[in-house]
C-alpha cells in the first residue's frame, strides 16, 4: 500500500490530502471521521458512501461527510481525485455547525447541480495545482479554497433544509431565532447551560423552543449539546498534556463518567482508546 500524502498542515494542525482513490489514497480513515470530497476523472466510477451505491461519470463529485462509511467498489487507474480532511475544520466553522445536520443533504453533483459542481470543482482542483507544486503559503490557499467550498456547499444545505422540512412560515417567523440558539449553544457548550436558559436568549418558551429546535435541526437539545461537546473534547484529546479529566471539565461534562458513556455513545471508543488510536495514527 503506498503512503498517503499529506499535502498540508496549518498551525492549528488541520490538515489536508489530495491523491488518487486506491493509489496515494485508500478507503482507510487517516483521522476520526475524514471528510472526503471526490471527484470522477473518467467514467464509471462505483463507490459506497453512507451506505449506498454510487456510479459516478467524468466530471461528477460526490461529498462523504465525517462519519459516514465509505468504501471502494471499482476505480480505475488515475480515475477519482479525492481532497480528504480531518473532520475539525468543519467543526470550528462555529456558524456553518447550525446547518451541520443538512450537509449530507449534499451529496452527488452531476449535470443536476452543474452551478455548484463546477464551483467546487474549479476550487478543488485550484488547491490540488497549489499543493501539488507547493506555492508559497500553498497550506494557506489550500485552507482558504476548502472553506470557500463549505460555505457554498453550507448555503445549499441550508436551503435544502427548508424545503425539506417545508417550515417556511417557520424559517420566517422563528428560523432566525433558532439560529441564534444554535450559535448560542455552539459559543458556550463547554459551560453548564440547559434548555431553558437557551429558550429564554432567544424569547420563546422551553416547550415551544423543544419542538422548534428539534424540526430545525433534526435533532435534540441535549443531542446538539453533546455532539458539540465532544466536537470540542476531539481537539482536546490530541493535546497529551491535557488530563482525560480536565479534557471533560473543559469540554462542559461535569463528571467523567458521563463524559466516558457520551463519548463512547458518538464516536465508539473511550476517550483514552480514541488518544491512543490518535496516537499511533500520528506517528505513522
Amino acid at each position: 500500500m503506498k503512503k498517503e500524502k499529506t499535502v498540508g498542515k496549518d498551525p492549528t494542525g488541520l490538515r489536508f490530502e489530495f491523491g488518487y482513490l486506491g493509489e496515494e489514497l485508500t478507503a482507510d480513515q487517516r483521522w476520526h471521521m475524514p471528510a472526503r470530497f471526490i471527484l470522477a476523472r473518467k467514467n464509471r466510477i462505483k463507490l459506497r458512501a453512507a451506505g449506498q451505491d454510487y456510479t459516478l461519470a467524468d466530471g461528477d463529485l460526490l461529498l462523504v461527510w465525517p462519519g459516514e462509511s465509505f468504501e471502494i467498489i471499482s476505480v480505475p487507474k488515475k480515475g477519482a481525485l479525492a481532497l480528504q480532511f480531518a473532520a475539525n475544520i468543519i467543526t470550528e466553522c462555529e456558524d456553518i455547525c447550525t446547518v451541520y445536520h443538512y450537509l449530507n443533504t449534499v451529496r452527488l453533483l452531476d449535470d443536476n447541480q452543474a452551478d455548484l459542481r463546477d464551483k467546487l470543482t474549479e476550487l478543488m482542483l485550484r488547491s490540488y495545482k497549489c499543493a501539488g507544486e507547493q506555492e508559497l503559503f500553498y497550506a494557506t490557499k489550500v485552507r482558504r479554497d476548502v472553506m470557500q467550498m463549505l460555505i457554498d456547499i453550507a448555503l445549499v444545505a441550508r436551503e435544502n433544509s427548508l424545503n425539506a422540512q417545508n417550515i417556511e412560515v417557520l424559517y420566517r417567523n422563528s428560523g432566525s431565532k433558532m439560529e441564534k440558539a444554535c450559535n448560542y449553544i455552539i459559543a458556550n457548550c463547554d459551560k453548564r447551560i440547559t434548555q431553558a436558559e437557551v429558550a429564554g436568549v432567544v424569547g420563546v418558551s422551553t416547550f415551544y423552543f423543544s419542538r422548534l429546535f428539534r424540526q430545525y435541526t433534526g435533532k435534540s437539545f441535549n443531542d446538539f449539546l453533546n455532539e458539540h461537546r465532544i466536537n470540542k473534547a476531539l481537539m482536546l484529546l490530541s493535546n497529551r498534556r491535557i488530563s482525560i479529566q480536565d479534557v471533560a471539565i473543559s469540554s462542559g461534562f461535569q463528571s467523567i463518567s458521563n463524559f466516558n458513556k457520551v463519548f463512547k455513545k458518538h464516536v465508539g471508543c473511550s476517550p483514552n482508546e480514541y488518544r491512543k488510536l490518535h496516537e499511533i495514527k500520528g506517528s505513522k
